[in-house]
């Protein structure tokens, strides 16, 4: 079979086109609560930071992010804030001057969606008069690609981010909306 030179410019561009859309910057991030005022004596009276929960993403070309809870008893909501912006980064100059130095194009996305854990029963390891305890709040992730590739994994930006947490004493006390905060893993 042959190819007429203007059908295999066509076939190729359609091809490199299809690359483009499709390349991901995907992953697991790994989400901790940690309440400052919750010594755990199991970790030499630091700070009780348990996981809570892990939030797949995925990010294409085109812009279009995906983020799943994919723990149980970690719940999320849809994404109620999303912010995109494309931009050009330079990279390192080393051509001598004069030169022109290429941009890079930077896509760098951020989304907050809303999430909340199942009551968790508190461990012996704690010092603490709570029986249980819920962790909630809003987490806001940031993602960038740079030349259709993962330029920065997502990172949990802690200034968008709150987190507090409910919780009960075993004679039916109640602790509610108590400041914590997240971390990864």
């Amino acid at each position: 079979m042959i190819f007429k030179p203007s059908a295999l410019r066509l076939f190729f561009s359609t091809a490199a086109l299809y690359r483009t859309v499709q390349a991901t910057c995907e992953g697991v991030l790994v989400i901790n609560a940690v309440a400052p005022e919750i010594p755990d004596m199991s970790q030499q009276h630091r700070p009780y930071k348990p996981e809570v929960g892990r939030i797949s993403y995925s990010l294409d070309s085109a812009g279009n992010l995906q983020l799943t809870s994919t723990t149980p008893t970690f719940t999320c909501g849809p994404i109620t804030n999303f912010v995109s912006s494309n931009g050009t980064s330079v990279p390192p100059a080393k051509e001598p001057k004069g030169h022109k130095v290429s941009q890079d194009p930077v896509q760098s996305v951020g989304a907050q969606l809303h999430c909340s854990q199942q009551p968790e029963a508190v461990g012996t390891d704690l010092m603490s008069p709570w029986q249980t305890i819920t962790f909630y709040g809003s987490l806001f992730l940031q993602i960038e690609m740079k030349d259709n590739k993962c330029a920065k994994p997502a990172e949990l930006v802690l200034d968008y981010s709150r987190c507090s947490y409910n919780a009960t004493t075993n004679n039916g006390r109640l602790g509610s909306a108590i400041p914590c905060s997240w971390s990864t893993a």
